[in-house]
């Protein structure tokens, strides 16, 4: 068992069992949900690697887990969860062979307990590239038995669940198109339901469902490995802290992306309007060039900032290197987390950091990394 005791958290593996991991901060616990491959499930699994990384400078952790399924081809569950300061983040990839043929898999989920008093989905936007934010939910208006928060054919981007006294946030990776991959491997279908249980919410992520054969001899879908990644922050609800001025600012309302890096909903329309996709490594390039122009001369203890940092839903593949299919859906969420850690490790020898903000009054301030 790995276990990480954080100044607000403590996370560990094998809690209560082999297939789960168990996170609790001040008012939440998040209990992972065991991975499901046809017959086969992750409770039957044979723990095959534990490994505990620390980052140079000890800002991070990161677990590196094996478990092994003995059974038929032997598929394998591995995951790499990077533990900081108020954040986890999951990369999990389930290994099949060819030969382990695909009718149900389920990545699992998660089931959240504690002082629920308010709940909010994130979901795709029905146009446009700026995801939704539904208004927050009271908890006790849901029934306490089965009662459904989201039901659909791809889960949501996000979550944001708040207590009295703490605010706690989920949300897929930037691979959204994975998480959908049912309908283009073709045969089947998926489905993510939320629920209430009592004085938790459960999620479960059904990636594929074979679908009844059309005709007596139709081919057997073949495995195949499929990652997933997300994320999960926790906070005090009321955050009030006297910000440091920025030694620098970059605005991204203000800055002319090229068309090659801003989000587009469709690969048919133009983009001229469209905010920087921060999953492009045109945009990427340009935020990491203006960082590295600031080193020179930035003082000791300096913070910078990126301004007015909104998450996009953009369906552009080459924003995600992989241009070939045209169109995949992803949202910007994770790069943006991804670059403020780089950000955070190339500032650490003058001991700075980057700030990123969320538009003035805006409901994205305080999701996961954003002020």
């Amino acid at each position: 068992m790995l276990t990480a005791d954080l100044p607000d958290a403590k996370f560990a593996s094998d809690t209560p069992s082999i297939d789960a991991y168990t996170l609790k901060t001040g008012h939440f616990t998040l209990r992972t949900l065991p991975v499901e491959i046809g017959e086969l499930s992750e409770s039957m699994s044979l723990s095959s690697k534990r490994r505990l990384h620390n980052s140079e400078d000890g800002s991070e952790l990161m677990f590196e887990t094996v478990n092994t399924i003995p059974f038929g081809a032997e598929p394998q569950i591995e995951r790499k969860i990077k533990i900081s300061a108020g954040m986890i983040c999951t990369t999990m990839d389930m290994v099949m062979r060819a030969s382990c043929q695909l009718t149900v898999l389920s990545a699992g989920g998660f089931v959240l307990s504690g002082d629920i008093r308010k709940t909010g989905l994130i979901l795709p936007p029905e146009k446009g590239c700026i995801p939704r934010l539904e208004p927050m939910r009271d908890f006790a208006e849901i029934p306490e038995e089965g009662g459904i928060i989201f039901e659909g054919p791809f889960p949501p981007l996000g979550l944001r669940i708040e207590s009295g006294e703490e605010r706690f946030d989920w949300m897929a990776g930037d691979d959204f198109w994975r998480w959908t991959n049912a309908d283009r491997i073709g045969g089947g279908k998926s489905r993510f339901i939320i629920t209430r249980e009592h004085n938790a919410v459960r999620m479960q992520w059904k990636l594929f469902e074979k679908l009844p054969a059309k005709k007596e001899e139709e081919e057997p879908i073949p495995g195949r490995n499929w990652r997933l990644t997300w994320a999960a922050a926790w906070k005090p609800l009321s955050l009030r802290t006297r910000k440091k001025k920025a030694a620098a600012v970059f605005d991204l309302a203000d800055f002319d992306f090229p068309d090659s890096a801003r989000a587009v909903s469709s690969m048919k329309k133009n983009a001229a309007e469209e905010r920087g996709c921060c999953c492009a490594s045109a945009t990427l390039n340009i935020l990491k060039k203006w960082l590295r122009s600031q080193l020179g001369e930035l003082p000791e203890g300096s913070v910078l900032e990126i301004r007015n940092v909104q998450p996009v839903f953009c369906v552009n593949a080459g924003h995600v290197d992989r241009a070939k299919y045209k169109s995949l859906p992803h949202w910007d969420m994770m790069s943006l987390i991804e670059f403020r850690r780089w950000a955070n490790r190339t500032l650490g020898a003058k001991n700075a950091s980057l700030r990123m903000t969320a538009p003035a009054k805006s409901p994205w301030r305080a999701f996961m990394i954003l002020d």
